[in-house]
C-alpha cells in the first residue's frame, strides 16, 4: 500500500511538472519529488509538501464563470432538454399504448371465457333483471371473467348496500346506468379506459366511463336502448347488425357465438376503443365544447337515415361555424347499453369524426349513428381481433366508398362490404378473408 501511494504522489508530480503554468509549484521538477520518495525520509514530508503546494494554487488562482460563459452552458443545457423532452414524452405515450392494448387483450380474453361458459358471447346490451327501461352493456356481463367479481356480485344481490345514501333499496341489477347513488356505478373499472385519455378520467355525473366498444359491423346504429323485436331488416331489426355483437332478439336475450364469425375470427373486428366525450353531466350544454371523441350532431327535427360517409368527414369543419353541434356522450357510463354509445362502426378509418344525423330528443330510436374508432395515439388506434389478439389500426387504412349512406349495409346486408378493407373486417360473415394491412 504504501508503495501504490508513493507511486501516483510521483505521478501526479510529474504531472505537475510537465504543465508551465504549474511549474512554479514544484521549481525542482518532477524528477526532485520522484528522487525524494526514494528516499527514507518518511511519506508525511512528501504529503505535507504537496498539500501546502495545492493549498497556494487554490489561493492564488482565479477561480470562476464569466457572463458569455455561463449563458453558453444555460443554452447547451436548454438545447439538450429540448432533445430530450419529446423522447421522453414519446416513451411514456408508448408505455400507455401499450397498456392500451393489454386492457383490449384482458377483455377479449374475457369474452372467451363467457363464451365458453355460456356458449355465447354478451349481447350488445341485456335488460336488467327487474329493470324494462334500460339495458346494461356488453361489458357488465364480463366483470366476473375480469378480477371485478365484487362489483358484480354487489350487482347481482342489490339492497340497500349497493346504495351510497344506504337507504335506497335496489333489485338485482336494479340500477339505471346513470345513477349516481348505485355504488356499483360509481367505480371506475381501471381496464375499461385507456391511459392516454384525459376525459376518461372525469366521472359523468358521478359515473365511471369507459373506451373501449363492442364491434357491430359497417353500418351506422341508432341509439336504440330496448331489445329487438322485428325479425326483419331495417333500422329497428337485428339484421344490420354486421358485426359479431347485436342487441337482443326480443325476451330470449342471448348474444351471438363464435360460429357466426364465417369470416374467420382472425380477420374479424371485436372490441376497439374510442375517445370520451368532454361531457361531465348528462345535462351538459355541448354547444361550445369542440373537441376529439365528441358527436358532430346535425338537428334535423325528424328522423333521417341517408346521413353519409362525406357528409360526417365535412362535419369537422361544420363544428367550427356553427353548422354543426357537438354532443359530447360518448364513452358515457360503463354499464350503459344503448347501441349508440356501446358500439363502435366499421365506417370511417381511425380519429375520423363521428357523427349523429337527427337528435336524441327528436327520435332517440331513429337517429343515426357513425362512431369512429379514436385514440390519442398516435396514427391510428387499438381493436382487439375475435381471435384474442390486439392490433394497431392505422388512419390510412382504406374505407371504400364513403359516398354511401349508412344504412346502406342494411339492404345489401349479406354481400361483401363496401366500405373497404375497413368494412370487411367489420363485418363477421361477408364471405370476406382480408387480413390486416
Amino acid at each position: 500500500m504504501k508503495n501504490l501511494v508513493t507511486y501516483w504522489v510521483g505521478i501526479f508530480a510529474e504531472i505537475f511538472a510537465k504543465i508551465p503554468m504549474l511549474k512554479w509549484a514544484n521549481p525542482g521538477g518532477g524528477a526532485l519529488c520522484i528522487e525524494k520518495l526514494r528516499t527514507n525520509s518518511g511519506e508525511s514530508s512528501v504529503f505535507q509538501h504537496y498539500s501546502s503546494k495545492f493549498s497556494t494554487l487554490f489561493r492564488s488562482s482565479p477561480f470562476g464563470f464569466t457572463l458569455v460563459e455561463l449563458l453558453v452552458v444555460i443554452a447547451i443545457i436548454g438545447v439538450l432538454i429540448a432533445l430530450l423532452l419529446p423522447a421522453v414524452q414519446a416513451a411514456r405515450e408508448a408505455a400507455r399504448r401499450i397498456q392500451c392494448s393489454n386492457n383490449l387483450k384482458q377483455l377479449a380474453l374475457a369474452c372467451h371465457n363467457h363464451h365458453d361458459t355460456n356458449q355465447e358471447l354478451p349481447p350488445l346490451g341485456k335488460l336488467g333483471k327487474t329493470v324494462s327501461d334500460h339495458q346494461l352493456a356488453w361489458n357488465v356481463w364480463l366483470l366476473p371473467f375480469t378480477e371485478q367479481s365484487a362489483v358484480y356480485e354487489m350487482m347481482s344481490t342489490g339492497g340497500t348496500a349497493a346504495s351510497l345514501n344506504g337507504t335506497t333499496n335496489y333489485a338485482s341489477f336494479g340500477g339505471e346506468p346513470w345513477d349516481a347513488n348505485y355504488i356499483p356505478y360509481r367505480r371506475q373499472i381501471p381496464n375499461l379506459i385507456c391511459p392516454s385519455d384525459p376525459n376518461a378520467k372525469v366521472l359523468i355525473d358521478g359515473t365511471g366511463r369507459r373506451n373501449y366498444l363492442a364491434s357491430a359491423g359497417d353500418y351506422g346504429s341508432n341509439w336504440n336502448c330496448g331489445e329487438v323485436n322485428s325479425t326483419t331488416g331495417g333500422p329497428d331489426g337485428p339484421r344490420h347488425f354486421r358485426g359479431v355483437f347485436a342487441r337482443p332478439r326480443g325476451s330470449t336475450q342471448t348474444g351471438r357465438n363464435f360460429s357466426f364469425i364465417t369470416d374467420g375470427t382472425t380477420n374479424t373486428f371485436l372490441l376497439g376503443e374510442v375517445l370520451c366525450g368532454s361531457n361531465t353531466s348528462y345535462s351538459s350544454s355541448e354547444n361550445n365544447r369542440r373537441q376529439r371523441g365528441d358527436l358532430a350532431g346535425k338537428k334535423l327535427g325528424a328522423a333521417d337515415w341517408t346521413g353519409t360517409m362525406s357528409w360526417c368527414l365535412a362535419s369537422v369543419a361544420g363544428w367550427q361555424n356553427g353548422t354543426y353541434d357537438s354532443v359530447g356522450y360518448m364513452g358515457m357510463s360503463w354499464p350503459q347499453g344503448c347501441s349508440g354509445i356501446s358500439a363502435f362502426y366499421s365506417l370511417l378509418p381511425p380519429n375520423s369524426p363521428s357523427c349523429m344525423v337527427g337528435t336524441l330528443e327528436d327520435n332517440p330510436i331513429k337517429a343515426s349513428l357513425i362512431i369512429s374508432l379514436s385514440s390519442y395515439h398516435p396514427g391510428g388506434a387499438n381493436v382487439a381481433m375475435a381471435d384474442g389478439s390486439t392490433h394497431f389500426i392505422n388512419n390510412t387504412i382504406n374505407s371504400g366508398d364513403i359516398s354511401k349512406n349508412v344504412w346502406y349495409m342494411v339492404d345489401h346486408y349479406g354481400d361483401q362490404s363496401v366500405f373497404g378493407v375497413l368494412g370487411a373486417l367489420g363485418s363477421a360473415f361477408s364471405g370476406e378473408s382480408i387480413s390486416l394491412p
